[in-house]
């Protein structure tokens, strides 16, 4: 992470207090509605990266001086996440193609592409697939002499590295039979999107099958871009938790719905992160991040947001989207990582104040402050515009998520 902020605004704590999740959720989405409009109002002027977002303390609004280190530490975040395309086009604009690009993509075929898939983005990424069947000793030892495996037959659960920049596969206590292949940090090039098609074509062809009950397919992201920018968080916090619905029906990869596995191995993560924003945890420095990511999580892991990483000081500081089912189609695969890393990329960039980079990402924050925590709106399918008018800013990137999207059912799980 970059380094760290002072601690500007006191020992905060959280407040504990039980309350039903539907009378949370109420009154989170309230709170955050009547806060925003005071800030807007009140504090227009203000120019640095979280004058949208002031904290409020007791009542009080509070202007702190985080705003002066946090530009100090952009310059480096922006190396990850600055050199984005902007089409500036959003289909809220353009109702009646959104709906014929609903029809189209039901039939359409994923593509799968190999230059600047991730917009731009320089953040790391990594992959666990999950897998049933297949001999997971040719698969690791055909992958070990084309160089991409570092063991050249399958090792024991979360074994220790075998080599920098190379893939693992694992046994998997959860699966009855297979593995699971593990990525290292990756990141968007054309070798990579080639190692990723590679890997499949290996496993596929060593007999290799994903389960309609229990692969999951799981996505590690850097949290670099978030650093110690507490609204960051809470972005994240908005993002997955108000887009969660839509998250999960993408999710079903080519099964056509998220797996029954996920109530056990990936929990709703929605009511957390609406606790966790009524909580309002400070986050000015990496043990902030340590304990707001502890509480969050209830040290449980198995969620469709994973934080508990941040704060195992034996595991890299990534947020993991466990909601994906497993799948050995690199397309899929492809798209899935669009969707983790455009969460994180909305979270970093989607502010709706004075300090958003231009218009077109200022309307992308002000579709996320509105997105309520926990929304479930799939009759007219506003959810899915939202959250592909939020995330991306490519219209290719929307079209390509809004094909698994069609072609995937809800869950009702």
């Amino acid at each position: 992470m970059p380094k760290s902020r002072r601690n500007t605004l006191g020992n905060q704590q959280p407040n504990n207090n039980t309350i039903d999740d539907s009378e949370l959720l109420e009154r989170l989405n309230e709170r955050i509605n009547s806060t925003v409009s005071n800030l807007n109002s009140n504090h227009s002027s203000i120019s640095n990266d979280l004058s949208d977002e002031i904290p409020v303390i007791n009542g009080e609004q509070v202007i702190s001086n985080q705003g002066i280190t946090d530009i100090e530490d952009e310059a480096q975040r922006q190396e990850i996440n600055n050199n984005f395309e902007d089409d500036s086009f959003f289909y809220a604009d353009h109702e009646e193609e959104f709906q014929e690009e609903l029809i189209r993509a039901q039939n359409e075929e994923l593509e799968y592409e190999y230059e600047n898939v991730l917009n731009g983005s320089m953040n790391t990424f990594g992959l666990e697939i999950e897998f049933i069947n297949g001999d997971p000793n040719a698969i690791a030892k055909e992958l070990y002499e084309l160089g991409i495996c570092g063991s050249d037959r399958q090792t024991g659960y979360h074994s220790r590295n075998v080599g920098d920049g190379l893939w693992k596969l694992e046994r998997d206590g959860s699966l009855p039979s297979g593995g699971e292949l593990v990525s290292p940090p990756l990141k968007d090039t054309p070798e990579t999107w080639r190692t990723i098609e590679k890997v499949c074509e290996v496993a596929n062809r060593n007999g290799a099958k994903v389960s309609t009950n229990a692969t999951g397919g799981h996505i590690h992201m850097a949290s670099t871009p978030l650093d110690t920018a507490k609204y960051r968080w809470h972005r994240l916090l908005k993002s997955a938790g108000g887009f969660e619905d839509v998250i999960f029906r993408t999710s079903g990869g080519e099964i056509g719905e998220v797996r029954p596995g996920v109530r056990q191995y990936a929990k709703p993560f929605y009511v957390n992160a609406a606790r966790a924003l009524q909580n309002n945890y400070p986050i000015d420095n990496d043990e902030h991040i340590r304990n707001f990511a502890r509480s969050t999580s209830g040290n449980d892991r198995y969620q469709a947001v994973n934080l508990t990483n941040l704060y195992n000081l034996n595991k890299p500081n990534t947020v993991e989207f466990r909601s994906f089912n497993s799948s050995l189609d690199p397309r899929i695969l492809q798209n899935n990582v669009k969707i983790a890393n455009g969460i994180m990329f909305a979270s970093e960039k989607a502010r709706f104040g004075n300090s958003a980079e231009s218009d077109a990402m200022k309307r992308r924050g002000q579709l996320l402050k509105n997105q309520r925590i926990g929304s479930k709106n799939r009759e007219n399918d506003l959810s899915v515009r939202n959250f592909v008018d939020v995330l991306f800013t490519r219209k290719k990137d929307k079209d390509s998520v809004l094909k698994l999207y069609a072609k995937n059912r809800w869950y009702n799980g």
